[in-house]
């Protein structure tokens, strides 16, 4: 009986150590990584946006709305690079989106292990709907063509 259960927590252990090579060999294949901190942005993310984004002209003229996504990576030092629209509305609303991304620059890299490391798959969403800010779109608009337009 003690040979028995010997045996037993042997193989036990033996299964334990071998699913551990195996589930590190798998890791170590895998392109994504699991980071101990995100990378941080001084202050509200989507305020900052919101503040930067200016409506285009054209979309205000058609009345279209909606979200734009966009993905970037971002660097060791919190800078971000090769932004591409990974969901779309239109041309004019995707280049604002653009061009907004651009500008973010993240104060605290994302760490693993106390290192700083790359992030190749960062989402934010840039959201344009008319009448949230009507006075400062109009403002924008008129300084950016010079007339008025009414909403």
């Amino acid at each position: 009986m003690v040979k028995q259960i010997a045996f037993l927590l042997i193989f036990i252990f033996s299964q334990q150590f071998a699913l551990k090579a195996q589930t590190e060999e798998v890791i170590s294949n895998c392109t994504m990584m699991v980071i101990s901190s995100g990378p941080t942005f001084n202050g509200d993310l989507k305020k900052f946006i919101q503040k930067n984004v200016r409506y285009p002209a054209t979309a205000i003229r058609d009345s279209i709305e909606g979200r734009v996504v966009v993905q970037f990576a971002i660097d060791t030092l919190g800078q971000t690079h090769e932004h591409h629209v990974i969901k779309s509305i239109r041309e004019d609303l995707d280049k604002e989106a653009l061009r907004v991304a651009r500008l973010i620059k993240f104060d605290v890299p994302a760490r693993q292990r106390a290192k700083a490391v790359r992030v190749n798959y960062y989402v934010i969403p840039v959201d344009f709907q008319l009448g949230q800010d009507d006075i400062n779109t109009k403002a924008r608009i008129k300084k950016q063509r010079g007339k008025n337009i009414s909403l």
